[in-house]
């Protein structure tokens, strides 16, 4: 009985200031506690797109997308029928909100910030004072599969937003159109959710494809130009 009164005695007894601190740093502003299951957590409850995309900005973003929003009526009545939209290459990528990289992909997030150091008579240092900041590059590595038509449809859509994105308007129909000169658009990068990269705009400077020669290719049907 004695040795029971003592655990009543322990259990009865004041956290300790150790115990308190434990516990406030492992809450969190509202009171939500860091170790609660994800989707209690705030910002965690409703469905997020974590994945990367790159997408055109708001503006520019019907000029981008041009050829896959016209509408044309196709020759082939056995293959198209009539009156639909044109299967155009960039269709599958606007369908989905821009380009959504299909695995994780790896990039590599860096900063530079440009002092001037200015030395001084009698000082053991130099004085650094502040110039500017450079805005980052982010080389960004990824890998992309197609095992389906629909997912060669797609990584072939990535290879055409890759040119566009990299090229100014140029040639006959450009001056036609009055668009010749227009450089290449800036573009919005999504990734991580909203302390991650929300909305960074960027531009595309460059891009590598490496199409291995151990790899089986198919051919994808489009009406951009015939079959590719």
């Amino acid at each position: 009985m004695a040795s029971k009164r003592t655990l009543s005695r322990r259990a009865q007894a004041k956290p300790t200031s150790s115990s308190i601190l434990r516990r406030n740093q492992a809450t969190y502003g509202k009171g939500s506690n860091m170790y609660d299951r994800i989707n209690t957590q705030r910002g965690t409850a409703t469905d997020v797109d974590w994945r990367a995309r790159l997408r055109p900005k708001f503006g520019g973003r019907d000029l981008f997308w041009q050829g896959a929003l016209e509408i044309e009526t196709s020759q082939d009545q056995n293959r198209r029928g009539k009156d639909v939209p044109i299967d155009y290459l960039l269709r599958p990528l606007y369908e989905s909100g821009g380009l959504v990289w299909q695995y994780t992909p790896t990039i590599y997030v860096a900063g530079t910030a440009n002092y001037n150091m200015q030395s001084f008579h009698g000082t053991n240092y130099p004085l650094n004072t502040y110039i500017n900041s450079e805005p980052p590059e982010l080389p960004l590595q990824a890998d992309f599969t197609a095992n389906t038509i629909d997912e060669a449809r797609y990584l072939l859509g990535i290879f055409h937003f890759c040119k566009v994105a990299t090229k100014s308007f140029f040639g006959d129909s450009a001056v036609k159109d009055g668009l010749y000169g227009t450089p290449p658009p800036v573009l919005l990068f999504e990734y991580l959710g909203e302390h991650g990269f929300n909305k960074v705009p960027v531009i595309v400077t460059q891009y590598t494809i490496h199409l291995g020669a151990d790899t089986d290719y198919i051919p994808v049907e489009t009406s951009a130009g015939g079959d590719i």
